[in-house]
């Protein structure tokens, strides 16, 4: 766990890096090209677990388009206009996202205390990286889209459990 956390932490400052050498679009597209390759496999060993019926196709595929495509395009396009560290602050709020959607769904209400701990959390995120000038400033672009990154991923949990459950 210790080592997931390490490689998905240093991907900010990897790919911020990247961005020197390669466009945001390109980049994305050679690294899902090759990510998609090598998952070929997998998948095809898993086949036995496949979605079933129309209606769990569509819905992996909704979750599919949220959760991985408009996620990872906003968050690429995003990191281009600011810094890794306000990325990866700004879209660790994707909890936030998911508590707030869920009701929406009819899959269950925060408690009290998470509705509490909901604005202390933006509080400390837009402490962290409103300071420079990131909500009026330069970074303001790359802040909403890590931002629209991090609704993606909330809705694409909400939408995960609300259309298919498992």
């Amino acid at each position: 766990m210790l080592a997931v956390a390490a490689i998905w932490g240093g991907s900010y400052a990897i790919v911020k890096d990247a961005y020197r050498e390669i466009d945001p679009m390109p980049f994305l597209l050679v690294r899902f090209t090759l990510a998609s390759l090598a998952l070929v496999p997998v998948i095809w060993r898993l086949r036995r677990q496949w979605p079933v019926g129309r209606s769990q196709w569509l819905g992996t595929v909704l979750v599919g388009l949220v959760g991985i495509g408009a996620y990872q395009l906003l968050f690429s396009i995003g990191l281009q206009y600011t810094t890794a560290s306000n990325s990866t602050l700004i879209i660790s709020t994707s909890p936030l996202f998911t508590a707030l959607l869920a009701p929406l769904a009819g899959l269950g209400r925060p408690t009290k205390l998470q509705w509490a701990s909901l604005p202390i959390s933006l509080a400390g995120v837009y402490l962290l990286t409103g300071a420079e000038g990131g909500l009026t400033g330069p970074y303001l672009k790359g802040n909403l889209l890590s931002l629209a990154a991090a609704l993606s991923v909330g809705a694409s949990f909400t939408l995960a459990e609300k259309l298919l459950g498992k």
